[in-house]
């Protein structure tokens, strides 16, 4: 987009990244973030973040009415099928903000703790009397979350080289290999969570935030953020069926086989699913570039 404004750029991002637009009756918003952006150096991703995370918060954040005064929640009065619409719409955009946050150059504390708050005032994760305490404990948690699954990345990799040999890996292609690798990190990143207490969004966070981690000297599937961000996606959709659980729950199970003090364990238990020819076919047809 070189050549194009702040205001430009940052518009482009919020349609093609979060398939979003700004409205005319958020068009002020829109224009004082950039604007802030702009006098903070602050660069086209991080303006389309803060503005989609207001956004966000001005769905489930009380606010004061200047008719008749008083506090107004915007949750309240809404069906349950409402109140999923709003965080469903909140989940999707707050784990593409976790996919996609190293490109932003403002500080990467300022939009989890934005996050953050969202979370809580849309009711996803857990809120209290202290909400600032609140958030600082669940950064710390994500924090955690995401030095125990750099452990683990190790063995990931490990894995990935010695794939070949399994009697699966023929009916499968490269880019679904990477595919069922990435189910067992999201089955690692649920076990370690579940065991510091994590919320579903917090795992989520941490999962999106180490698979799309191009800063780091050795990126796990080397995918850009593009193409981190997509497999994400089709990662958190395909979650549920019995074929990808099955793979993400090897991946969770080998976290404690590791940890087992048994000579005789499986040194390469995340290789265990390839080995299966009838899974790997199930991949082989639902994964699909």
């Amino acid at each position: 987009m070189f050549g194009f404004s702040l205001r430009e750029k940052t518009e482009a991002v919020i349609k093609e990244l979060f398939i979003f637009y700004v409205e005319d009756v958020h068009r002020p918003t829109f224009e004082s973030i950039v604007e802030q952006a702009k006098a903070a150096n602050q660069n086209e991703y991080s303006a389309a973040f803060f503005y989609m995370l207001i956004r966000m918060n001005m769905m489930v954040e009380p606010f004061d009415s200047e008719i008749g005064g008083g506090l107004i929640d915007p949750k309240d009065g809404r069906t349950e099928e409402e109140t999923k619409q709003v965080q469903d719409f909140i989940q999707n955009h707050t784990s593409k903000i976790y996919s996609y946050i190293h490109l932003a150059n403002s500080p990467e504390s300022d939009i989890q703790e934005w996050l953050t708050q969202v979370l809580i005032n849309a009711n996803l994760i857990n809120s209290g009397k202290n909400n600032q305490g609140n958030a600082d404990a669940s950064n710390e948690t994500l924090e955690k979350l995401m030095e125990g699954m750099e452990i683990y990345k190790n063995i990931l990799q490990i894995s990935m080289n010695f794939v070949q040999s399994t009697e699966g890996y023929k009916y499968i292609s490269d880019y679904q290999c990477k595919f069922v690798f990435g189910l067992q990190y999201l089955g690692i990143a649920d076990c370690i969570g579940q065991a510091q207490g994590a919320d579903d969004m917090t795992v989520m966070a941490a999962f999106a935030a180490k698979t799309a981690d191009s800063q780091s000297s050795e990126p796990i599937f080397n995918w850009t953020a593009e193409e981190a961000g997509e497999m994400f996606r089709k990662m958190t959709e395909v979650q549920a069926e019995d074929w990808a659980f099955k793979i993400i729950v090897n991946g969770g199970n080998a976290v404690s086989e590791t940890l087992s003090q048994d000579e005789n364990k499986d040194m390469l238990p995340l290789l265990k699913v390839f080995d299966d020819i009838e899974l790997m076919k199930e991949v082989a047809k639902n994964v699909l570039p």
